[in-house]
């Protein structure tokens, strides 16, 4: 990690009465400790002890010397029992450090169980532009002092512009401000192993300093528990000791307020505020105060920061923009996170800074708004409010086709099982509402479509009460067509008013063809948040819609090719709505001779109940769910109290953890066929079934995927993000891998090749290209598709947010997005030590539209003759590809809007059917060169035409092309004439 600067020295000495040895003349238990030499050589640059095991009965306590100037404040003092307790930096150089234990019960004692070593540490390339050192020295060993070999990541020109805090004028707001700017430095966990980091931040007030909260992540607060705070880290103006340097360290206390869980978007929560121990005599630092106005362009604004772990760094200049959320020219490096942005007044414009776009010299940086911190500081986050939940629900005429659970069983019959599931899994008596709403030509609603309380009565009447779906839900008839925007209205104006927060989960299995579109009322959306699930193939299913739906209200968009993966992403949206997520594993099978699954293992760690779900994909079989704890006990609907629920192709069980006092460790969950005698005789007629196991988890860290509020196009780099944060916004280190089921043909090369279909018309009325892809897809059985598997990380080097570890993982996969379609994520994060292992799981999909390249769409222009005003006059043609030459294909000039370069005078789009589209054109006399622009929504305009080649292929005025290729032609033949005669 960019800032880490140290590691971890492990020892085992104990001191005290009960470690057997004898006291010294004093009548105490002393040690003088020497740390080991750093690992390039010498003293390390500091060190910070670790006791662990504390006894200290009575009035017995451990002191530590640090050797601090002020004699009040020189010794850190231990006088009650603990697991383990850090000192604050200690400088190594000036000689044994003295540990005391007084006291003289046989029963006292602690364990000098290692220590932070403070010492320069090297990220190695690639990628080059990370390659660099830290240099914590925060006690000056070296003077001058040795500068860091800082990493270009965030140089914004060809060096480093900062400057060493001290050569400020003395006297001036920077200086003030720069006494009041400090380095944190604490522990963190890097997987297995434990490292030195550090950060920066302000003092806000007479003993809180603000930061990143992405500096201080640790769900158990072991960097809060490790971590202390110098102001005095600087050398002077040329970076040498200075006279009398001695800085003094503040330990950390405890966390006052923080942001939420530092999230992709936004960056305004990624702020914390901690207390932090002072002198009898207080700091004498004039505390910075937050401005609660917003900037304005070109403000003038300065930093303060410790870049690398070095000594206290200040650079000054215009604000880029008028928002702080975007802030570039100025330098930075690992460590710098935390860091404030100033106003010409010293105020703290940028509360904290957050994170940084990746890449060689990217110099663009994020800070959370001063303003943000001081609304939340105002007006605190409400706990947790209950749900609202609206289900939209699909009623078109083409849920009437079959399912692909049996004959006789259509979508519409799917569906409903999948909803009554959901319905029926939801908690009563936690104040969340439910209630339906159904769509097609015009959507309805029943009776009680206001979101009631929940309760058996509300969930029998939406969803009834037998095996079978009954209810609103299972009285649904399919018919008519598809109005998602009227079903979306409609729950809108359902909700009622009040606190709770509103959710939708929206089920369709088409393309909307009826006003009014989502689009008319999407704006009605507010913060209500989105679960959106397309029930069906690639070419049923209007993807790009239903992604940027789902993207832009803060939800998750899945594709169900049938009716198991439907009842599994319902259980998964159920999961990411109620509880802290899910694990699930992949689909099994049991053969028609089968009575029992193999058991399938999940493990638990610390959740407050786990909920497990199963469904099938056929009402002909019928399945049974138990449990077996760690400690071998069984679980079953019948233990007490488990909750649990059934229908004819799904069953939960829902247990409160702990469970007759066993929660962590390795579960398992059995599955086996009802209607199995005791003699083992099958009871019911065998028949082979498909069937998955899921386990929503309460309690724990909540895995989100983080989707791009914006469309993406072939080409488009694309980085998928999760994001595994505790409620209180720490995050558990894990290792996470993600599957991407990505498409490998062009769907437009298909139906160019294929000739377009006339439209549909009736319940699923569709366009050409679509009725072509429908029919394409019908004959091959679908479209062909590949499996891969990525690592994401959370190391401030794979563009996954923060310069360091705040729980959002990332990778950067170029390449990935060379066709148009469905991409379908699943990520698999598994975390927790010591014993205690667990997983979390995100499924979502993304959809890919086709993005025209200029360079490989090919264009011709035919000429036309010359208008009555002089302007010549033609016809552009041109075959839209994107970069990959995939074609954009025929019948979508609904992708682009076409408009014409200056000069030009363009009408409408014409389709060829061949892939190819004319647009009539006029233009300029004597330039002969129209050119057109095709613009997509979330994309810039792109030029096509000779008017848009480059200055060395402009193309010419068609007279001057016309007489070059002439004289061309004469030159030829006249050295052919002339070679003849040789």
């Amino acid at each position: 990690m960019s800032h880490t600067t140290g590691r971890l020295v492990a020892k085992n000495i104990r001191i005290g009465p009960d470690s057997g040895s004898p006291a010294a003349p004093s009548g105490d238990w002393e040690l003088d400790f020497v740390p080991d030499p750093a690992l390039a050589g010498g003293d390390p640059r500091f060190v910070i002890l670790r006791f662990e095991n504390l006894q200290l009965p009575g009035s017995d306590r451990l002191e530590v010397d640090l050797g601090y100037p002020d004699p009040a404040y020189a010794k850190d003092v231990f006088t009650a029992n603990a697991a383990e307790v850090w000192t604050r930096p200690i400088d190594p150089s000036g000689g044994p450090i003295r540990v005391t234990y007084i006291g003289s019960d046989p029963g006292g004692g602690a364990t000098l169980s290692g220590y932070g070593s403070g010492e320069p540490v090297t990220t190695p390339a690639p990628p080059a532009y990370l390659a660099g050192t830290t240099n914590p020295d925060l006690f000056l060993h070296t003077n001058p002092f040795d500068e860091p070999d800082y990493h270009d990541w965030l140089q914004c020109g060809g060096v480093f512009d900062w400057q060493n805090a001290a050569c400020l004028p003395g006297g001036s707001t920077e200086e003030a401000v720069a006494h009041a700017a400090c380095i944190l430095v604490a522990v963190h966990r890097d997987g297995a192993s434990i490292e030195l980091s550090s950060c920066s931040g302000t003092l806000i007030d007479s003993d809180l300093v603000l930061t990143a909260r992405h500096c201080f992540t640790e769900p158990d607060e072991l960097d809060i528990r490790s971590g202390s705070v110098t102001f005095d880290f600087q050398t002077n103006c040329a970076g040498a000791r200075p006279a009398g340097y001695a800085p003094t360290f503040h330990k950390i206390i405890e966390v006052v307020a923080a942001g939420s869980p530092p999230l992709i978007p936004p960056v305004a929560d990624d702020w914390v505020i901690v207390r932090i121990g002072t002198p009898p005599s207080g700091l004498g630092i004039g505390a910075r105060p937050l401005r609660g106005t917003a900037p304005m362009a070109s403000e003038s604004v300065f930093t303060m920061h410790h870049p690398n772990g070095s000594v206290k760094k200040h650079q000054a200049g215009p604000l880029s923009s008028g928002s702080v959320g975007s802030v570039t020219g100025f330098d930075y490096g690992g460590g710098s996170s935390g860091s404030a942005l100033f106003d010409a007044a010293g105020q703290v414009l940028g509360a904290a800074l957050s994170r940084a776009s990746g890449g060689s010299n990217v110099c663009t940086v994020s800070y959370t708004s001063a303003r943000d911190v001081l609304d939340t500081l105002a007006n605190p986050p409400a706990p947790p409010t209950p749900l609202d939940v609206m289900v939209v629900f699909d009623r078109s005429g083409s849920m009437a086709s079959s399912g692909t659970s049996g004959p006789g069983r259509t979508k519409l019959v799917e569906a409903q099982e999948a909803a009554a599931m959901f319905v029926r899994m939801v908690r009563e008596g936690a104040g969340d509402r439910l209630g339906l709403v159904s769509f097609s030509t015009t959507a309805s609603t029943p009776v009680e479509a206001t979101p009631a309380p929940v309760s058996n009565p509300v969930k029998n009447q939406i969803a009834g009460a037998g095996m079978a779906p009954g209810g609103d839900i299972g009285g649904l008839v399919a018919g008519g067509f598809t109005s998602i925007g009227d079903g979306v209205d409609k729950a809108l104006n359902a909700f009622p008013g009040g606190p709770n927060q509103r959710v939708i989960l929206l089920l369709t299995d088409g393309m909307q063809n009826t006003a009014p579109m989502v689009e008319t009322v999407e704006s009605g959306l507010g913060d209500t948040r989105l679960c959106v699930i397309g029930f069906g193939t690639e070419a049923q299913l209007d993807g790009p819609l239903l992604t940027r739906l789902a993207s832009d209200h803060n939800g998750l968009y899945t594709r169900a090719n049938d009716g198991l993966a439907l009842k599994k992403f319902f259980a998964t949206c159920f999961g990411d709505i109620f509880e802290s997520g899910t694990l699930a594993d992949p689909d099994q099978r049991l053969g028609r001779d089968q009575r029992e699954g193999k058991p399938w293992p999940f493990a638990v760690c610390g959740e407050e109940a786990i909920t497990v779900v199963i469904g099938w994909d056929t009402p002909d079989a019928n399945l049974d769910l138990s449990l077996r704890t760690p400690g071998g006990a069984t679980v079953t609907a019948s233990s007490g109290g488990v909750g649990s629920d059934r229908g004819n192709t799904w069953a939960f069980l829902r247990v409160p953890l702990p469970h007759d006092g066993e929660r962590d460790g390795t579960w398992q969950a059995l599955v086996r066929r009802a209607g199995v005698d005791s003699a083992g005789e099958f009871t019911a007629p065998p028949v082979d079934v498909s069937y998955f196991v899921s386990v929503l988890a309460t309690g724990g860290p909540h895995l989100r995927a983080l989707t791009p509020r914006k469309r993406i196009y072939t080409g488009d780099p694309i980085t998928p993000l999760v994001a595994l944060h505790y409620g209180n916004g720490t995050a558990p280190h894990a290792q996470v891998e993600l599957d991407i089921e990505a498409p490998t043909v062009a769907l437009g090369q298909l139906v160019a090749e294929a000739g377009l279909e006339t439209p549909t018309s009736g319940d699923d009325a569709v366009d050409p290209f679509t009725a072509t892809l429908q029919k394409i897809e019908a004959e091959q059985g679908g479209f062909a598709t590949s499996t891969t598997t990525v690592a994401l990380y959370d190391d401030g080097q794979h563009e996954d947010g923060a310069m360091e570890r705040d729980g959002v993982y990332g990778n950067p996969l170029p390449g990935l997005t060379r066709f148009e379609g469905t991409y379908s994520f699943r990520a698999r994060a598994t975390y927790g030590d010591g014993g205690c292992a667990a997983a979390r799981e995100a499924l979502w999909s993304v959809h890919v539209e086709p993005g025209i390249d200029p360079d490989r769409t090919d264009v011709e222009v035919r000429p036309g003759g010359r208008a009555p005003d002089g302007r010549s006059r033609g016809t552009i043609r041109f075959w839209p590809r994107d970069r990959y030459g995939n074609p954009l294909g025929p019948g979508r000039g609904n992708r682009f809007d076409a408009g014409a370069l200056p000069g030009t005078s363009a009408g409408g789009t014409r389709d060829n059917g061949d892939g190819s589209y004319d647009i009539d054109v006029s233009w300029d006399p004597g330039s002969d060169r129209p050119g057109l622009t095709l613009t997509q929504p979330d994309r810039d305009p792109v030029a096509i035409g000779p008017a848009a080649a480059g200055a060395g292929s402009a193309g010419c005025p068609l007279w001057l092309c016309v007489l070059l290729a002439v004289l061309a032609v004469a030159l030829l033949i006249a050295l052919i004439a002339v070679l003849v005669g040789a």
